[in-house]
């Protein structure tokens, strides 16, 4: 009962935008708005590697979705760090934020590894390694955007 309610609390706060809208992907993809703003370079070079189609954000959706618990952290600690973070924040883009915070955190070594959009779908899958640290720097960053 308690989870329920959790998990319809969760949606209707920070997932209004993909439970209640017929539309693709929800506020998703927004993330290209909030690149450009904050690293034009690596928004462009970015958008080059997915065809020049600011449409596609389909590389980002689990971890949109999953707030980054489906796959890519294997810590049960590390994940309640983050949904600590995010919760605690109250902010319904607090998803979107934290999408921009890891790909921002990781552009220096997505720009040197990935020449393709196979590589850059490879390297967001098996690449990103989550530590105490790294989720740190992850919640630093994401809270930068937010200001």
């Amino acid at each position: 009962f308690i989870a329920k309610k959790l998990i319809v609390s969760y949606l209707h706060i920070f997932k209004s935008d993909l439970s209640l809208k017929s539309d693709n992907f929800g506020q998703l993809p927004a993330i290209w708005s909030i690149l450009k703003k904050y690293d034009y370079t690596f928004y462009k070079w970015l958008l080059n590697i997915l065809d020049n189609n600011e449409e596609d954000v389909s590389f980002a959706l689990e971890w949109y979705i999953s707030w980054f618990s489906h796959s890519s952290i294997k810590e049960f600690s590390l994940i309640l760090k983050i949904y600590d973070f995010m919760i605690a924040t109250q902010n319904q883009q607090i998803g979107l934020y934290m999408v921009v915070a890891m790909m921002l955190i990781n552009k220096e070594k997505m720009m040197e590894e990935c020449e393709s959009l196979t590589d850059f779908i490879l390297f967001t899958k098996d690449d990103i390694k989550f530590n105490d640290e790294f989720v740190s720097e992850l919640i630093k960053k994401c809270h930068f955007i937010m200001q």
